[in-house]
């Protein structure tokens, strides 16, 4: 699904969202192509969250500090630190994202 970059990003992304209908199950679990020049707006974190970098390159800002990633790079990013990531170079940056997903109810379960 094509959509601009998240959390008012630059840009155009794509998203493949995956087990999206798995009743009861609260991970997300979401392939995202930042398209070139497309961000991910930096945020302040509510949960904790990675990425992983499947394929191209970026540049992520993790509480004010910035750094190239690439294919193969995982990204922890904590509830409460500060984060955005910005498509660089020639071909999509390509990451997977995950997240745990409150229940409807707060339960874990």
């Amino acid at each position: 699904m094509s959509q601009p970059g998240p959390h008012e990003g630059e840009g155009l992304t794509t998203a493949y969202p995956f087990f999206e209908q798995a009743a009861g199950f609260d991970l997300v679990f979401r392939q995202r192509a930042l398209h070139r020049g497309a961000t991910i707006g930096e945020h302040r974190n509510d949960k904790d969250e990675i990425y992983y970098v499947l394929s191209g390159r970026g540049e992520l800002m993790l509480d004010q500090t910035r750094r190239e990633v690439g294919a193969g790079d995982a990204i922890l990013t904590r509830k409460g630190s500060t984060h955005g990531l910005k498509q660089i170079g020639d071909a999509d940056l390509v990451i997977v994202v995950v997240y745990r997903r409150p229940l409807a109810d707060g339960c874990r379960g």
